[in-house]
């Protein structure tokens, strides 16, 4: 996905929010993400530096998933400048997040839908709640 792709979406997305739309669907986010068998190639990386090391890896890469996450927010919320721009913010974010798929494709870790449905439930209910003043 290019970068211009990339920041067409947080865009969209952004518009959505502010636009009051329904919550995104995150299962269909889910049943779109890349699976190993889709990639025709082998899991090489945990083949070369084993199990623990690789999880490290996920590790580390989660932390820069939620460091470029947090600057895009920054970025987009406009109350902290930074010098990276929209742009190089989202390209930083899709990045860290393919790494992060990469290191979960290659220890078999999958996506768990049921795990997302009930979260999505949880986040509506506190949702109505807090529009009906129940926090």
């Amino acid at each position: 996905m290019t970068n211009e792709r990339v920041l067409e979406k947080l865009e969209q997305q952004q518009k959505l929010y502010d636009e009051g739309a329904e919550m995104y669907n995150a299962l269909e986010v889910a049943m779109k993400l890349v699976r190993a068998d889709q990639l025709n190639e082998e899991k090489v990386m945990g083949q070369r530096i084993g199990f623990p090391a690789l999880v490290e890896q996920l590790a580390e890469e989660a932390s820069e998933l939620a460091q470029a996450a947090l600057k895009v927010a920054r970025i987009t919320r406009k109350e902290n400048p930074t010098p990276v721009s929209i742009e190089e913010g989202a390209r930083q974010l899709e990045e860290e997040y393919t790494d992060v798929i990469q290191c979960a494709i290659e220890l078999g870790i999958e996506v768990n839908v049921d795990q997302i449905r009930a979260k999505q439930r949880r986040f509506l209910r506190r949702w109505e709640e807090f529009e009906r003043g129940e926090e």
